[in-house]
């Protein structure tokens, strides 16, 4: 994740920690942000919000393309547990951002989405599981579909039916 920051030796946590720290300073009712980072087709999202994710009243979804040299789909989102909180701010990273940049304030941050996953291992799940289609005679592309088809039809993330593609897969370990 950090070679898609354009610096490989980008400390994430100590990144997450600082703007965190920024960010609780100029929003007193703030509960922590989260940053999606798109690596190979797949978000990579990395998040402070932990036990908090009850209490959001309100949300600041500000992408990050534009700043960055980053793919489209990044973004970093703020939560705050009071309604209205992060309207300032929203208004400060307008004034100062690309107004090509979309903020997304109170919406639903993903979208939709199916195709993001949470963590590195879940990416790296995917990148398994594409790889045991493609072996399987499917092209990249046709892999990809097929995982993103199967995560909507059954509702769920697009880590969880590639782990299952996998354990399915997996020889059994029955010693009889």
């Amino acid at each position: 994740m950090t070679n898609a920051l354009a610096d490989p030796g980008t400390d994430l946590a100590d990144l997450m920690e600082s703007l965190l720290d920024a960010f609780l300073v100029a929003v007193p009712s703030g509960l922590g942000l989260s940053i999606t980072i798109r690596v190979g087709g797949d978000g990579v999202t990395v998040s402070t919000l932990g036990g908090a994710a009850t209490g959001v009243a309100t949300t600041l979804r500000v992408p990050l393309q534009a700043e960055t040299e980053l793919p489209p789909g990044s973004a970093v989102i703020f939560y705050a547990g009071t309604a209205g909180a992060l309207v300032d701010l929203a208004a400060d990273l307008g004034r100062r951002l690309d107004p090509r940049d979309d903020m997304l304030l109170d919406g639903d941050p993903r979208d939709g989405e199916h195709r993001v996953t949470s963590g590195l291992r879940e990416l790296s799940v995917v990148q398994r599981a594409l790889g045991m289609l493609i072996a399987r005679g499917r092209t990249p592309r046709a892999a990809r579909r097929e995982l993103e088809r199967d995560a909507r039809v059954s509702g769920t993330a697009i880590g969880t039916v590639a782990a299952e593609l996998i354990r399915g897969a997996a020889p059994s370990r029955d010693p009889r």
